[in-house]
């Protein structure tokens, strides 16, 4: 779990620092104003820390290898070009950074002209858990073109970012243990979209069911009932529909929602996804976040948002969302409002536009009345 992430002279950013909630974190934003580069610095680091918290001794250059290259693959970089990360025009170092839970941090700075990031922070001493990254494209209709042993690994790297060549090992992990309070949600899943995407190492299907109770005994005893006929390959399947199916093989292999693996990144969970979805997806992301697991999530989605404003704490589950905003300000440089409720956020910009979108309704409305 992370507490806070401090950005310096890096990518959009001259200066920001946001403060996280240990629950949902939801970041907004227009488009291009740097909310995908914001997560994705903040999973580099995370996902460093968890390759670096297997190791019995960890050394300097041993972080600085792993973070350069982190960073490389993340954001697509040529080799030997992570200076093309530092803030535009700048000449200052870039600085990145994230605290955790526990008080110890982990960073880097570099400058423009640099090959390699210089670390920082407590790297001897981090958290186990990198968490995992949903990038805005489904991954689940070419998962075996990525993790098969004879692709042309060159090629795979040059056409996906390792936020998704990380995604892809953890799908295949054949671990199924899934916790016992993710369980609900996976079947919530499972029964909203009609079946469960089953996996075979890489090779998916889709296996058309439900989740059932069995008959004469604890109501919390569920089985999965298939339907006749079979289980049909990905690409037969909506887009929006594998999307959620990676959701569903991360409960179910318990790399999500147990609380301790690291904090769930998710970028534009709206993409291709229907609407009638939204409120399933909100649902599953509030109980997860009772239960342990740390959100955050990057979005420019009305109904998303709307969702999570109206069923929060429905339950009295004491739930904890924290809405942040990037903005460009008077002298054009980004900066961040958090607020723990969608409502106090002034700088707005998804609420404004469908009050613009609203005003104009009503105005075509009245205009016909008085014809």
């Amino acid at each position: 779990m992370i507490t806070r992430v401090d950005l310096k002279n890096f990518c959009k950013f001259k200066e920001l620092s946001i403060e996280l909630s240990p629950r949902i974190n939801v970041i907004i934003g227009e488009n291009s104003c740097g909310k995908t580069q914001l997560l994705k610095a903040a999973y580099a680091l995370t996902s460093t820390a968890e390759e670096l918290s297997g190791k019995k001794t960890v050394l300097k250059k041993d972080v600085q290898k792993i973070l350069t290259e982190k960073l490389t693959g993340i954001y697509k970089l040529d080799e030997d070009r992570i200076g093309a990360l530092t803030h535009l025009g700048n000449k200052s170092k870039a600085q990145i950074s994230v605290e955790f839970a526990t008080g110890n941090s982990l960073g880097a700075t570099f400058s423009s002209r640099a090959s390699k990031v210089t670390p920082v922070g407590d790297y001897k001493d981090l958290e186990p858990g990198g968490g995992v990254f949903l990038p805005t494209k489904e991954i689940l209709s070419f998962l075996d073109g990525i993790t098969y042993p004879e692709s042309h690994q060159l090629t795979v790297k040059r056409l996906f970012d390792t936020t998704y060549l990380d995604l892809a090992k953890k799908l295949i992990d054949s671990e199924e243990n899934t916790e016992e309070k993710a369980r609900w949600a996976k079947e919530k899943i499972s029964n909203k979209i009609g079946g469960r995407f089953e996996f075979d190492g890489s090779k998916v299907i889709f296996k058309p069911g439900v989740y059932k109770e069995y008959k004469n005994k604890h109501a919390s005893e569920t089985y999965f009932s298939p339907k006749a006929g079979g289980g049909f390959s990905t690409t037969m399947t909506a887009e929006g529909y594998r999307k959620i199916g990676v959701l569903q093989r991360l409960l179910q292999n318990s790399k999500i929602g147990t609380g301790i693996n690291g904090p769930l990144y998710w970028d534009e969970p709206e993409s291709n996804l229907n609407p009638q979805l939204m409120r399933m997806v909100v649902e599953v992301l509030l109980d997860l976040s009772r239960n342990g697991q740390q959100i955050i999530l990057a979005t420019h989605d009305y109904i998303l948002l709307k969702w999570f404003d109206l069923l929060m704490d429905r339950k009295g589950k004491d739930d904890h969302i924290k809405f942040h905003t990037l903005y460009y300000d008077k002298d054009d440089q980004m900066k961040i409002e958090s607020a723990d409720s969608y409502k106090l956020l002034d700088k707005n910009s998804i609420a404004l536009t469908y009050s613009e979108l609203y005003d104009a309704e009503i105005e075509r409305s009245l205009g016909s009345a008085f014809e």
